[in-house]
């Protein structure tokens, strides 16, 4: 939280500061550039007609064409947008026009940060900031750092975060850019409502709100609504929140797919909240449709969950069941990009680890330099110096081995991340092999009519467990790539758990009636446990699924709660074929092919399932306990601390 207090002091102070950028920022921004008043159609068909002119690729006003176009396109359709900017920095590049390079890379970075692909947005928008350096352009050194700044804040660096806006802001002040200082204000009022400090939120938001209308631009106050509307939901004010998500849906000013999928998104985890399970599937639906249109797959997945929990919530089983496959069909989508992402990340530490060697071996070889020459002043005067030039020495040969050891260091991290990269992408290609050299051998089958009804069936069914059992795996595989990249803080509150176990079981129930197993479950009777939400759902979901896994056709489950003192356990026994103690004793410690085993179905697995639900119980102040034994079942114990 120290970032947060140097960049603003106090609430008042933070308001006099808002004042002073308001009013000059007003009054100089009544000139506009035409272009930018003027709609999409009407850019089009100015590219149609130019592209078709001789020459038109040596013309600077080409590229600002382009970009204007871009800029246009980024929030309704990001694809158009990149495809657009991406010509753009081709014909600026060719013409050496290093102020429309500048741009187009902005543009870019803005467009990989709306379709979430975030470490790719952060190395197009570093090179647009060192470009645009070399040239004084502060307008785009402003975006481009309020770009990097939009990255630390997907990756929930929010300290970073508001350094990048705040350095932006003072910038863009500095200019009066208007535009600009509105979208600065917006970011920041998004960090600090992300930290909770709604106060502070509401008042950056405002602010943004209040500068908007002179830049004729009017998106930041669609997404400052929605986003007040996120911060009011965050403080437990429905009907404020719901107010500020109308605003969005009835602002006509302006309009975009982006906005329109954040408003109905948020009204339906209101109405979730509120327990109107029919206004929230409503908007959920609208939600994914309009995210879904413009390719923003993070959003529709995001709007996907609360319409799963909302059909489930409403007792429609059947739509929460489709949506949570439709969820997955999405979340199989991101894995991939995050698997891309998740290498990108290595290659930018190491990158980073280099640099930073270099510039302590510059900075080492300057010293040695300077003490060198100070050496030979002093041995031509006085002789005498030459003790002092001794100590000198032997001090920077301390701070030497100093920084090398930090070197050391910092190669075996890099080291470190390099082998648990290769055992994540080792486990990944291994089991994801069969299921996929299943599926083409299958459909090539299917294809070719070789099959009868009967083998037809058989082999579907039989691809289809492998399927479920990936898509398992890969979920586990990308949750623990998250904890072991950056962390999974846990937020600890009161939890109903009889609310996510009957949820959980919604879906469960049914890949158990496949194996025609019993799931017997005793409710809580209304026991309130401490926990993170999210990661208890996470613990449970992993321990049922391998109990199922691992029980045989005919067997059962039981789920049940018992309490001690000031702490509640839940318990998942099954009637499964058990552990040897060596097998136990390598639980929660490693994965792969130490600890993996088929399930009863031949179902594959990889034990970082339980890995997760080690580290989780973890942080949620929970004690993780096993019994078991061969050909009689197996029993996981969570214990949780009691709510009071």
């Amino acid at each position: 939280m120290t970032g947060i207090k140097k960049s603003v002091t106090s609430i008042s102070s933070m308001r006099e500061t808002i004042k002073l950028i308001c009013f000059p920022a007003i009054f100089c921004c009544l000139v506009a550039v035409a272009a930018h008043s003027q709609s999409i159609p009407s850019l089009v068909g100015q590219w149609n007609t130019l592209k078709n002119k001789a020459g038109y690729q040596s013309m600077h006003s080409t590229v600002d064409m382009l970009n204007n176009l871009s800029t246009k396109y980024i929030y309704d359709n990001p694809d158009s947008g990149l495809y657009y900017s991406n010509i753009a920095l081709a014909l600026a590049q060719k013409q050496q026009y290093t102020a429309g390079q500048v741009r187009a890379m902005n543009n870019i970075g803005k467009g990989y940060y709306v379709r979430g692909s975030y470490d790719s947005s952060l190395v197009i928008s570093d090179k647009a900031l060192k470009l645009s350096e070399t040239i004084q352009d502060s307008l785009d050194m402003g975006v481009a750092i309020c770009n990097i700044g939009l990255v630390y804040l997907g990756h929930e660096e929010f300290e970073k975060a508001i350094k990048q806006f705040t350095k932006a802001l003072a910038i863009e002040t500095s200019i009066k850019d208007s535009l600009q200082m509105a979208k600065n204000l917006f970011d920041l009022g998004i960090c600090y409502d992300e930290t909770r400090d709604l106060p502070k939120a509401v008042d950056f938001l405002s602010a943004a709100i209040a500068i908007d209308p002179s830049t004729e631009d009017h998106h930041i106050t669609a997404m400052a609504y929605n986003r007040l509307g996120k911060t009011e939901f965050h403080g437990k004010n429905y009907a404020k929140g719901i107010e500020y998500y109308q605003k969005v849906l009835n602002y006509h000013v302006y309009s975009d797919k982006w906005e329109t999928s954040f408003a109905c998104q948020g009204l339906a985890e209101i109405y979730y909240a509120l327990g109107q399970y029919v206004s929230a599937v409503l908007y959920a639906k609208k939600a994914f449709e309009a995210a879904k249109d413009m390719n923003a797959k993070w959003d529709a997945e995001q709007a996907l969950v609360i319409l799963a929990k909302s059909q489930a919530a409403a007792g429609d089983f059947t739509n929460a069941y489709h949506y949570q496959v439709l969820d997955q069909i999405y979340k199989d989508s991101l894995y991939a990009e995050a698997k891309q992402q998740v290498e990108n990340y290595f290659k930018l530490q190491a990158k980073e680890a280099a640099n930073a060697a270099l510039e302590k071996e510059n900075k080492l070889i300057q010293e040695k330099v300077r003490l060198t020459l100070i050496l030979n002043i002093i041995i031509s005067a006085f002789a005498v110096t030459l003790i002092i030039a001794i100590v000198l020495l032997l001090r920077n040969y301390r701070a030497k081995l100093k920084l090398n050891s930090e070197l050391v260091v910092k190669n075996e991290s890099i080291s470190r991340l390099n082998h648990m990269k290769d055992q994540l992408f080792s486990v990944v290609s291994h089991d994801l092999r069969g299921p996929m050299s299943s599926l083409e051998q299958t459909l090539q089958f299917v294809n070719e009519n070789e099959l009868t009804d009967e083998q037809q069936k058989f082999l579907l069914e039989s691809l289809g467990k492998q399927l479920t059992v990936s898509n398992q795996m890969l979920n586990n595989l990308l949750t623990w790539a998250i904890t072991q990249r950056k962390g999974i803080a846990a937020e600890i509150h009161k939890v109903e758990p009889d609310i996510i176990l009957q949820e959980i079981l919604a879906v469960f129930e049914l890949i158990a009636d496949k194996k025609n197993i019993g799931i017997l479950y005793n409710g809580t009777d209304g026991v309130p446990l401490l926990a993170d939400e999210n990661q208890f759902r996470i613990i449970v979901q992993n321990l049922l699924n391998n109990a199922i896994k691992f029980t045989p056709k005919g067997g059962n489950i039981s789920i049940y709660f018992t309490q001690i003192k000031n702490s509640v356990s839940i318990h998942i026994k099954d009637t499964g074929v058990g552990m040897t103690q060596e097998k136990q004793e390598k639980l929660f410690k490693s994965f792969g092919a130490a600890i993996t085993s088929y399930g009863t179905a031949k179902e594959k697995g990889t034990g970082i399932g339980l890995m997760i639900v080690k580290e989780f119980v973890d942080q949620n102040n929970g004690i993780l306990s096993v019994t078991s034994e061969v050909d009689k079942g197996t029993t996981f114990s969570v214990s949780f601390p009691l709510a009071e």
